[in-house]
Protein backbone atom coordinates (compact mmCIF):
# COMPACT_ATOMS: atom_id res chain seq x y z
CA UNK A 1 0.00 0.00 0.00
CA UNK A 2 1.45 3.35 -1.03
CA UNK A 3 1.57 5.99 1.68
CA UNK A 4 0.85 8.93 -0.62
CA UNK A 5 2.01 11.76 1.66
CA UNK A 6 5.33 10.07 2.46
CA UNK A 7 5.82 9.06 -1.18
CA UNK A 8 5.16 12.56 -2.51
CA UNK A 9 7.48 14.21 0.03
CA UNK A 10 10.23 11.66 -0.64
CA UNK A 11 10.02 11.81 -4.43
CA UNK A 12 9.86 15.62 -4.52
CA UNK A 13 12.77 15.96 -2.09
CA UNK A 14 14.98 13.59 -4.09
CA UNK A 15 13.72 14.56 -7.56
CA UNK A 16 12.62 11.06 -8.50
CA UNK A 17 9.46 9.66 -10.04
CA UNK A 18 6.69 8.28 -7.86
CA UNK A 19 4.68 5.22 -8.89
CA UNK A 20 1.26 4.11 -7.66
CA UNK A 21 1.89 0.43 -8.34
CA UNK A 22 4.69 -2.02 -8.94
CA UNK A 23 3.32 -2.66 -12.43
CA UNK A 24 3.57 1.07 -13.20
CA UNK A 25 7.21 1.14 -12.05
CA UNK A 26 8.12 -1.99 -14.01
CA UNK A 27 6.50 -0.60 -17.17
CA UNK A 28 8.74 2.49 -17.08
CA UNK A 29 11.55 1.94 -19.60
CA UNK A 30 13.73 4.46 -17.74
CA UNK A 31 13.91 2.10 -14.75
CA UNK A 32 16.84 -0.27 -15.18
CA UNK A 33 17.35 -1.56 -11.63
CA UNK A 34 14.88 -2.40 -8.89
CA UNK A 35 16.23 -2.06 -5.35
CA UNK A 36 14.00 -4.18 -3.13
CA UNK A 37 13.95 -3.15 0.55
CA UNK A 38 10.52 -4.24 1.73
CA UNK A 39 9.37 -7.18 3.83
CA UNK A 40 10.93 -10.57 3.01
CA UNK A 41 7.54 -12.17 2.38
CA UNK A 42 7.21 -10.21 -0.85
CA UNK A 43 10.78 -10.61 -2.11
CA UNK A 44 10.19 -13.59 -4.39
CA UNK A 45 7.13 -12.21 -6.17
CA UNK A 46 8.51 -8.69 -6.63
CA UNK A 47 11.96 -9.93 -7.71
CA UNK A 48 10.39 -12.34 -10.20
CA UNK A 49 8.18 -9.58 -11.60
CA UNK A 50 11.20 -7.30 -11.98
CA UNK A 51 13.19 -9.96 -13.84
CA UNK A 52 10.20 -10.76 -16.03
CA UNK A 53 10.01 -7.05 -16.90
CA UNK A 54 13.70 -7.05 -17.84
CA UNK A 55 14.99 -5.17 -14.79
CA UNK A 56 18.16 -5.84 -12.81
CA UNK A 57 17.55 -6.47 -9.09
CA UNK A 58 19.35 -5.66 -5.85
CA UNK A 59 17.46 -7.11 -2.91
CA UNK A 60 17.81 -6.79 0.82
CA UNK A 61 18.33 -10.23 2.31
CA UNK A 62 16.89 -12.78 2.00
CA UNK A 63 16.58 -13.25 -1.76
CA UNK A 64 13.48 -15.40 -1.16
CA UNK A 65 12.02 -17.31 1.76
CA UNK A 66 12.83 -20.75 0.35
CA UNK A 67 15.74 -22.34 -1.48
CA UNK A 68 13.61 -23.40 -4.48
CA UNK A 69 12.32 -19.84 -4.92
CA UNK A 70 15.83 -18.41 -4.62
CA UNK A 71 17.13 -20.88 -7.20
CA UNK A 72 14.29 -19.94 -9.54
CA UNK A 73 15.24 -16.27 -9.27
CA UNK A 74 18.93 -16.98 -9.92
CA UNK A 75 18.02 -19.07 -12.98
CA UNK A 76 15.57 -16.44 -14.26
CA UNK A 77 18.17 -13.67 -13.90
CA UNK A 78 20.79 -15.76 -15.71
CA UNK A 79 18.41 -16.74 -18.51
CA UNK A 80 17.53 -13.09 -19.10
CA UNK A 81 21.13 -11.94 -18.66
CA UNK A 82 20.15 -9.68 -15.77
CA UNK A 83 22.22 -8.78 -12.72
CA UNK A 84 21.13 -10.00 -9.30
CA UNK A 85 22.67 -8.60 -6.14
CA UNK A 86 21.77 -9.13 -2.52
CA UNK A 87 22.66 -7.48 0.76
CA UNK A 88 24.52 -7.48 2.97
CA UNK A 89 27.26 -6.01 0.89
CA UNK A 90 29.49 -6.09 3.97
CA UNK A 91 30.89 -9.28 2.48
CA UNK A 92 32.77 -7.00 0.09
CA UNK A 93 34.21 -4.93 2.95
CA UNK A 94 37.82 -5.04 4.12
CA UNK A 95 37.21 -7.23 7.18
CA UNK A 96 35.35 -9.97 5.29
CA UNK A 97 37.77 -9.88 2.37
CA UNK A 98 40.75 -10.15 4.73
CA UNK A 99 39.15 -13.17 6.39
CA UNK A 100 38.42 -14.82 3.02
CA UNK A 101 41.99 -14.18 1.87
CA UNK A 102 43.35 -15.81 5.04
CA UNK A 103 41.16 -18.88 4.43
CA UNK A 104 42.11 -19.13 0.74
CA UNK A 105 45.81 -18.79 1.48
CA UNK A 106 45.68 -21.36 4.28
CA UNK A 107 46.89 -18.84 6.85
CA UNK A 108 44.59 -20.28 9.50
CA UNK A 109 44.61 -23.93 8.45
CA UNK A 110 41.51 -25.77 7.28
CA UNK A 111 38.34 -24.26 8.75
CA UNK A 112 36.20 -26.82 10.55
CA UNK A 113 33.50 -24.49 11.84
CA UNK A 114 32.43 -20.91 11.19
CA UNK A 115 30.26 -18.82 13.49
CA UNK A 116 28.87 -15.36 12.89
CA UNK A 117 26.65 -13.11 14.95
CA UNK A 118 24.84 -9.90 14.10
CA UNK A 119 24.71 -7.16 16.66
CA UNK A 120 22.09 -4.57 15.76
CA UNK A 121 23.31 -2.48 18.64
CA UNK A 122 20.91 -0.25 20.50
CA UNK A 123 18.57 0.43 17.57
CA UNK A 124 15.72 -1.56 19.16
CA UNK A 125 15.89 0.68 22.24
CA UNK A 126 15.94 3.92 20.24
CA UNK A 127 12.78 6.01 19.76
CA UNK A 128 12.52 5.15 16.05
CA UNK A 129 8.81 6.00 16.08
CA UNK A 130 9.85 9.68 16.38
CA UNK A 131 12.39 9.67 13.54
CA UNK A 132 11.85 11.93 10.56
CA UNK A 133 13.48 11.45 7.18
CA UNK A 134 15.45 14.20 5.50
CA UNK A 135 12.56 14.50 3.04
CA UNK A 136 10.13 15.26 5.86
CA UNK A 137 7.83 12.23 6.28
CA UNK A 138 7.72 10.54 9.67
CA UNK A 139 9.65 7.36 10.28
CA UNK A 140 8.27 3.88 10.82
CA UNK A 141 4.94 3.43 12.52
CA UNK A 142 4.30 1.63 15.76
CA UNK A 143 3.25 -1.44 13.73
CA UNK A 144 6.63 -1.79 12.08
CA UNK A 145 10.16 -2.07 13.32
CA UNK A 146 13.22 0.02 12.62
CA UNK A 147 14.41 -2.67 10.20
CA UNK A 148 11.19 -2.23 8.16
CA UNK A 149 11.75 1.52 7.84
CA UNK A 150 12.68 3.02 4.51
CA UNK A 151 16.42 3.55 4.40
CA UNK A 152 15.85 7.30 4.23
CA UNK A 153 14.48 7.22 7.80
CA UNK A 154 16.98 4.91 9.48
CA UNK A 155 19.22 6.56 11.99
CA UNK A 156 17.73 10.02 11.59
CA UNK A 157 16.40 11.10 14.98
CA UNK A 158 13.92 13.93 15.02
CA UNK A 159 15.02 17.19 16.64
CA UNK A 160 14.42 17.55 20.35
Amino acid sequence: MVQVVRQRAFSEHHGVAAYRTLAELLADRRVEVVVKLTNPGSHFEVNRAAFTAGKHVFVEKPLALGLAEAQELVELAAARRLALGSAPSSLLGEAAQTAWRAVREGAIGVPRLAYAELDDGPIQRMPFHTWVSTSGPPGPTSTSSARDAPSSTRGTPSPG
